[in-house]
């Protein structure tokens, strides 16, 4: 009360001093005497100070009261009560009201801050999912603070981010571009901007919102980016609270994904990403169990036929790239009919669904799948297979019967009959001339990337290989004078050169496992326009097999050095490719090929390291 009484004092001697002086003009106007005009001057100013001063006590105690009642409010958590005492005065009352609002203000931004902070700590602590963290934390901060909207973008390992959830905004995708996201990213720190209110509330035009873009850390990584908006500018609420809430959430991020990458590490294969024995093996036991409707299912095991000398050859980097790519083809040749397992080592297997009648053409196209051939290898595999849940009563003696019947085939050592025709007839090929062979297993490679592109799966992808790498099988019956000239064809031996892919169809034709190869061969120079042979087809009239075989073999024997002209570059041979498109070649043919071929070069270049 030192400040009152100070008032007090004061007030006295103002009182005092201008009840004196009044008293002096009574006493000059009157004519009173001056000794007693002063000292009814004075005794006025005495009884004034004594009024004022029980006035400016009772707004004291006023005050005090009010105060003591909004502090009770604030610690009992009474959200109706008022926040703020009356503070319009401009004297030392009203200040001190003043100064009291402020601690009030500076208060409730202060629990509000903490009250942000626990709820994010319980919306990170709740859920190790990425998803429903993140919409956990959003909600938490429009819930607590002046933020109107926000997205947690994720940023994945090569650099790019994808919305986690979003709140409050139009589109996230256009804050994600945004330039000052990649400003924060890049100096770890928070950047604003302004950005277009279509962003916020869809189809707005004409106004703007300010953003803020805070690097969510885990250590030194960014993990995410918290992005917030607001419709005015942020204030000091941007460091007292969002940024700290970043950084709890990007900790909470990065624990998140840890947890998400050792369940996928417990589930899957670290080299292949396929499923592992313990997925198989969960999976059996509800094939052979619980799950005996409708036709079952077959188990197949394969293990690799000369994967060893090429690990020796090549060695195990090279080698660890094979079973990558080989595991992925037969990952995409099951999808729709089952699963695909990698067991370790060289060992794969399949579970497939027999309800679509189909489970043993999946399954020799499963064994085109886990199947490479090159200069100086080749890879094959034996397979053993169990029919659940006739063969079997669990999953331990399913996986026992398999892995013997395997076995028992690898000591045999007997291909599929497909498999055994067309390596005799490569064989045969490979023979007659070492360039043709070289320039099949090309195209046979091109050809089941674009096919895999196309959406071509299972028994027809195998097929499409086997036609694509025995499309010139029918060049054995020309004269090596015609296929080795130097010069132009003239006309006649033109029309003996445009018999090969008749020829070729009779050949294969002579095993029934490759004659639905047989047809793609014969079709297989047929031009989009109907210009090509042996039938003229024109559109989709010909075997789509048959026109992915026409534009990789036009772009193998493009960059291939011939006898007859020089080698193109890639980047030549695309432009021909789309030169000719509509009118040579499928357009859609064409462009799956362009998307198909990068993947297919990485992949040889691997090889060839």
């Amino acid at each position: 009360m030192g400040a009152v009484g100070g008032l007090a004092d004061w007030m006295l001697l103002a009182g005092v001093a201008s009840g004196a002086a009044i008293g002096l003009l009574v006493a000059l106007a009157t004519g009173v005497a001056l000794l007693p005009g002063l000292l009814i001057g004075i005794g006025t100013g005495a009884v004034n100070v004594t009024v004022s001063r029980r006035i400016v006590g009772h707004r004291l105690r006023l005050l005090v009261g009010r105060m003591r009642d909004v502090a009770g409010a604030l610690g009992g958590g009474d959200s109706e009560a008022p926040r703020h005492v009356p503070d319009e005065d401009d004297d030392d009352v009203g200040r001190s009201a003043r100064a009291f609002n402020e601690v009030i203000d500076a208060l409730g931004r202060s629990r509000r801050q903490a009250t942000a902070l626990r709820e994010l700590q319980r919306a990170t602590t709740s859920t190790l999912d990425l998803g429903e963290l993140a919409e956990g934390a959003l909600e938490c901060l429009l819930v607590n603070t002046t933020a109107t909207g926000g997205a947690v973008l994720l940023v994945d390992g090569d650099g790019s981010l994808r919305p986690a959830a979003a709140l409050g905004l139009a589109d996230p995708d256009l804050l994600a571009e945004h330039e000052a996201c990649a400003r924060a990213l890049k100096d770890a720190r928070t950047a604003t901007a302004e950005v277009p209110s279509g962003v916020v509330v869809a189809g707005a035009l004409g106004s703007t919102y300010t953003a803020a873009f805070l690097p969510a850390m885990s250590g030194e990584t960014p993990v995410a980016v918290l992005v917030l908006t607001r419709h005015t500018p942020f204030d000091d609420e941007l460091t007292r609270v969002f940024e700290p809430f970043a950084g709890t959430l990007g900790v909470a991020i990065n624990n998140a994904s840890a947890h998400r990458r050792a369940q996928r590490m417990a589930i899957s294969d670290s080299l292949t990403g396929l499923a592992n024995r313990r997925v198989l093996v969960d999976a059996l036991d509800r094939a052979v169990g619980g799950e005996r409707r409708g036709r079952g299912h077959l188990l197949a095991l394969f293990d690799l036929n000369g994967f060893k000398t090429y690990n020796d050859t090549f060695g195990h980097p090279a080698g660890d790239q094979l079973l990558v790519r080989l595991s992925r083809r037969l990952a995409d040749t099951v999808e729709s009919r089952g699963a695909a397992y990698r067991l370790g080592g060289d060992e794969f297997c399949v579970l497939l669904s027999r309800e679509h009648g189909d489970a043993e053409d999946v399954l020799e196209a499963a064994v085109q799948a886990l199947a490479e051939h090159g200069e100086g290898f080749s890879i094959t595999t034996a397979f053993g297979v169990a029919y659940l849940p006739e063969d079997a009563g669990s999953a331990k003696d399913a996986l026992k019967l398999a892995d013997q019947r395997m076995y028992a085939q690898k000591q045999s050592g007997r291909p599929s009959p497909g498999d055994q025709s067309a390596q005799v007839l490569v064989r045969a090929l490979q023979a007659r001339d070492p360039a043709l062979t070289r320039h099949a297993t090309d195209v046979g490679e091109l050809t089941e990337a674009v096919g895999r592109r196309l959406g071509i799966v299972g028994q027809a992808l195998a097929d499409l290989r086997r036609a694509a790498e025995l499309h010139d099988i029918g060049k054995m019956a020309i004269p090596d004078a015609i296929l080795n000239k130097p010069g132009e064809l003239d006309d006649s031996e033109w029309r003996f050169m445009r018999r090969h892919t008749v020829i070729g169809e009779r050949i294969l034709h002579g095993s029934p496992a490759l004659s639905r190869a047989a047809e793609i061969v014969r079709s297989s120079h047929e031009h989009f326009d109907g210009t090509g042979y042996p039938d003229g087809l024109a559109g989709e009239r010909i075997p789509l097999g048959a026109r992915i075989v026409l534009v990789c073999d036009a772009y193998d024997a493009m960059v291939d050095e011939r006898v007859y002209q020089p080698p193109m570059t890639s980047e030549e041979a695309i432009a021909e490719l789309r030169r000719c498109s509509g009118r040579q070649f499928d357009p859609a043919v064409v462009e799956a090929f362009c998307v198909a071929l990068p993947e297919v070069l990485r992949v040889r270049a691997a090889s060839a390291v």
